[in-house]
């Protein structure tokens, strides 16, 4: 645009210069005490030099501030390098479990906001490794202000916090407001049922039981530790076999299928004299479900069933089974619980041969005592390792 005009007035001159030579005209300029006389050539040639100037002018001011900017350009990236460096510092320093110099390192990394929140949430974890309650939340505050998105991670990052500082109560409470405004996240019900458990607050772990199921919080075992808790509470507080059996009915089929929730139902209907029953669950179990560990629950089962003694008897007429241990284990601690220690003898000596544990040899030792031979006893005493 700047080349056209000058170009223009360059035309412009061409053709108006020749009539200009004989009469170059007059130019009369008055401003107060003050007077300009000229002729209109050398007028024209003062507002044309007037705009060179002024044109150059304006080029060196753009050149000044595009040099302002590469300066500033130049310390933001120094600024960048340095908090990048400090990120990285800290998380390395995090990790090495150096906390309070990760937490300095990060609380100050505060260049850029999608960088500074990252900072301050890990800042905040330091924190909660050396039990600052006050670094944390002040950390976790101004990630709040950063970004407002980051609130599940900040009512996390809280119970964490009071979770290590051992108060339960209001990591539980925080929790809760969690699960209220993020109703299917699973990180919020892992923990909650973690605290839970650390409580002993089963009735507030039965609660979330469904939800835990419904959004997959936990892998399949864990949750079945979870259920496992819950139904041996509910367990200890049953003494009758109507209740008991009301409650097996509620267990899901899923469930009735894993051995440690067999055997601890098999092992509460003996104690209550439902031995038929007891009997059944332990037998289905061996029909149809995991051998080895259903075989490991009868072990653990120290009434004597009779129907379930004679299934054990005829596996082990089998003679690829003669050498199973939890078989030779089960069908032992079977005949120890019915007081017919020869037999009981017989098959711990057996299992020993194959390579036994502490408890077979104490077994041992009960049933040499049991049958009056008392020096044998002392002889497999000295073989249980301390």
């Amino acid at each position: 645009m700047k080349l056209v005009i000058l170009c223009a007035i360059f035309c412009i001159a061409i053709f108006v210069a020749p009539s200009l030579v004989d009469n170059q005209g007059y130019v009369f300029i008055s401003a107060g005490n003050y007077t300009i006389e000229s002729s209109v050539v050398v007028a024209v040639g003062i507002i044309i030099l007037t705009f060179i100037l002024l044109l150059l002018g304006y080029q060196f001011l753009r050149w000044i501030i595009s040099c302002r900017k590469l300066f500033s350009g130049f310390f933001d990236r120094r600024r960048e390098v340095a908090a990048r460096e400090n990120l990285y510092l800290g998380i390395i320093a995090l990790l090495e479990q150096r906390y309070s110099e990760a937490h300095k390192l990060l609380i100050q990394n505060t260049h850029s906001n999608h960088r500074s929140v990252a900072s301050y949430i890990i800042a905040a974890q330091a924190a909660i490794q050396t039990k600052n309650e006050k670094n944390c939340l002040n950390a976790l505050e101004k990630v709040q202000k950063l970004e407002p998105r980051a609130l599940l991670a900040c009512l996390i990052l809280k119970a964490d916090l009071y979770a290590s500082l051992g108060n339960y109560v209001k990591s539980v409470e925080i929790l809760e407001k969690a699960r209220v405004k993020y109703e299917n996240n699973p990180v919020v019900y892992r923990k909650l049922a973690n605290l839970c458990v650390n409580l002993g607050d089963l009735k507030k772990l039965r609660e979330i039981i469904p939800y835990i199921k419904a959004c997959k919080a936990f892998p399949f075992d864990d949750f079945l530790q979870l259920q496992f808790a819950v139904y041996k509470q509910d367990l200890q507080n049953i003494d009758n076999l109507v209740d008991l059996n009301e409650l097996w009915n509620k267990v899901s089929r899923s469930l009735k299928k894993q051995p440690v929730i067999l055997g601890l139902f098999a092992r509460k209907f003996a104690e209550v004299e439902d031995s038929k029953m007891a009997e059944k669950i332990f037998i289905e179990g061996l029909r149809k479900f995991n051998a080895k560990a259903v075989l490991q629950e009868i072990y653990t089962c120290n009434i004597s069933l009779p129907k379930l003694l004679a299934k054990l008897e005829a596996e082990y007429d089998n003679p690829e089974k003669q050498k199973n241990v939890d078989l030779l284990r089960a069908l032992a601690n079977q005949y120890f619980a019915g007081k017919d220690y020869c037999l009981a003898l017989e098959y711990f000596k057996k299992i020993v041969e194959i390579g036994g544990i502490n408890d077979d040899y104490k077994k041992i030792v009960c049933c040499y005592e049991s049958t009056k031979l008392s020096d044998k006893s002392n002889l497999n005493l000295n073989k249980v390792s301390v």
